[in-house]
Parts: structure tokens; sequence; C-alpha cells
């Protein structure tokens, strides 16, 4: 069977979600990506087929291209060119139910990845309209973690169309490892800023926090809007690039940090721990979504309640004062990672997936 991994997004969680998988399945089965034509992937084999599309540059290029019919055309030819067997698009984008619409045109099976079956706060009015319209294409959805699986159920999707596979270990950060990098006693906030992220909870809770820890600094990194909460990051333990980080970047960050939070309002799974557990850096996250199938509270970081900026300084507070603990929770957390989010177990439950799939709707040409 030969596979045709889709996804249009250009840069972050998505891209490295993608790569991984690319990875891990193509010393399986034959594999093509479809990837957008200004995303970067790194990726292990120097004979990964790479077709190319141009989704255009930001949203007004992404969506006018999405209206010309050439678009169409020009897209219709690389999926038909890539002679696969099944398509699997594996991120959410404006694009994907022309994706879609194109692969039933061409009668192969397609399967999607749903990463969030809840929308977050603050999402586009087009966005929720595109992905509402192709969630009801694919033969076939895979969800990344259990309470994700429910949610679709609950949704009215029958539930021998849904498949639970974990999210997965992002070994391909921990592989780089800048020279004379070492820990700090930072904190660190990854990702990029949204509001469900709950920055503000953290910023609240950091004057507490710093009263007794004189010699700590908190780091936010990452892009998107920070005038919400500009009248707390005036402060000398505060550290902001709000800019996009390269994935040099982020190893290097994860290597100075003691441990990382995501203090969110609300949650699915989030791309963030991964990289921090094969880091062997603890979490501490907020009680919400399927974070809880992540963060085993006391053993690879702390669960709080969400909203709860007191109860958060404490939990941080508790990870300061004790390295010893901090140390063990990351040993835990790089060992279960290792050994539940395997890359190949991750790539042999898609296989089978895609056999599943592939047995009711597909066939031989």
């Amino acid at each position: 069977m030969r596979v045709g991994l889709i996804s249009l997004a250009r840069r972050g969680g998505m891209v490295h979600f993608h790569i991984e998988l690319f990875n891990a399945l193509n010393k399986l089965i034959p594999i093509v990506a479809i990837i957008s034509k200004s995303a970067s992937l790194p990726y292990q084999s120097e004979k990964a087929v790479k077709l190319l599309v141009d989704t255009g540059d930001g949203v007004l290029g992404t969506l006018f291209n999405a209206l010309n019919p050439f678009t169409w055309y020009k897209l219709f030819k690389i999926l038909r060119g890539s002679n696969v067997d099944l398509f699997h698009v594996v991120a959410p984008h404006e694009w994907n139910p022309i994706l879609g619409l194109l692969i039933k045109i061409l009668n192969k099976p397609l399967i999607y990845t749903i990463h969030d079956p809840k929308h977050h706060l603050g999402i586009p009015i087009y966005f929720l309209i595109s992905e509402s319209i192709f969630r009801k294409m694919p033969n076939a959805m895979i969800v990344l973690s259990k309470q994700g699986k429910e949610q679709l159920v609950l949704d009215g999707i029958p539930a021998e169309k849904v498949f639970y596979i974990p999210l997965g270990i992002y070994s391909r950060f921990a592989q780089m490892h800048p020279l004379n990098v070492s820990q700090e006693k930072m904190i660190l906030f990854f990702g990029r800023i949204e509001p469900y992220k709950g920055l503000d909870l953290l910023l609240k809770a950091m004057p507490d926090v710093f009263a007794g820890f004189p010699d700590w600094n908190l780091v936010i990194a990452g892009t998107g809007d920070l005038s919400p909460y500009q009248p707390y990051l005036n402060h000398r333990q505060i550290k902001v690039i709000n800019r996009y980080i390269s994935d040099e970047e982020i190893a290097t960050l994860m290597q100075q940090s003691r441990f990382l939070v995501l203090p969110y309002i609300e949650a699915t799974q989030s791309g963030v721990i991964p990289i921090a557990y094969a880091f062997a850096r603890p979490v501490i996250a907020t009680n919400v979504g399927s974070l809880g199938e992540m963060v085993l509270d006391g053993k690879n970081g702390l669960l709080i309640p969400p909203r709860d900026h007191i109860g958060l300084s404490m939990a941080i507070k508790s990870l300061m004062s004790d390295p010893l603990l901090c140390e063990s929770m990351g040993k835990y957390a790089l060992e279960m990672s290792q050994r539940e989010w395997d890359s190949e177990n991750i790539a042999h439950s898609h296989l089978d997936v895609y056999s599943n799939v592939f047995r009711k709707y597909g066939s031989i040409e």
C-alpha cells in the first residue's frame, strides 16, 4: 500500500506532527508527502517523495488561491500524480474541503486526523465553516486522545469510524543538542499565544512566585498577540521571545528550562508536552481536555484545576523548591513517553488503521 500523507500547514505544531509521523511511517511503507510549498520539513530520508502545493501567502492569499479554478486543477494533478492507494490528511487547513472533494473524485479512501474535536476559543469563522464541511468527508478519523474519541462519538460520528492513536513522542527535537547549553533556573511557557492557553493566569501567579525566588526567570516564547498581557510583562524576571521559534531554538529553550507550564483554560491535547518529555522536562498543566491523559499528577508533572492562579503558584513553587523531585519527574516523563509513545508503535498503529480502511473502501486499479 502506498499512502499520501497530506498537511498544508506552513509551520508550528502541525508541521512537527507531520514530520514525526512521516519519518516513522517511511521506514515501513511507501509514503508520499503532499505539503505546503512554504513549509520547511527535515525528512530523515533523502529519498522521501515530496509533492509541493502553493497555498498562497497569509490568510488572504490562501483564500484567494482557493477561489481560483486553476488552483483546483493544479491540486488535482498533484493528487492524481501521487499514485497512492489512500490519502491521510493530518492537519486542519482552509483548503481541506477542496482536498476532500478532489480525493472523492479520484475514488480513493480518505482518513483525517482531528487534533481538536472541540474547537478552541477564538477560532475564525471561515475556519469553522471549512472544518465542518471537511469532517463530513473522511471514511475514517484518527484522534490523539481517548477523550477526543468520546467527543466525536457524542457529536454523532459512528464509533467504528473513529480510531484513537496517541500523539507520540517528538524525539527529533531531543536529537538536537546545542553546544554549551546548560540547565538554568528557568520556567518555560512555549507555543503560539492564544486566549485559551491561559497566559494571563500564569502571569497573575508569578508575582507570588518571584517573591520567594528572585534568582529564577519565566520565559514566554512564541508568536501571537501579547498586548492584553502588557501590564504583567515589565518584570525583570520575565523574558519574552514574541516571534516564530525555530526548531533549534526550541531545543535550546527546552535544555535551559527546569520545567514547563501549560495553564490552559481548555485543551484537547498539546504537542508541547511530548517535546518537553523528550528532553526529560516535567510539565505543570491544568486538568482540562485530555491533558490528564498526558500529565500524570505526581509522576511526570503536576495537574491543577483550571483558572486557579493560586493553585498554579503553589505548584510552580513546589517544583522550584525541590530540584530532586523535578529531576525524577523529568526522568519518568522521558521513560514513559519512550515506552508508551514510541514512534515505531505509533507508525504500526497507523498501518492497522490504513489496512482496515483500505479493506473497506479501497480498490485496486
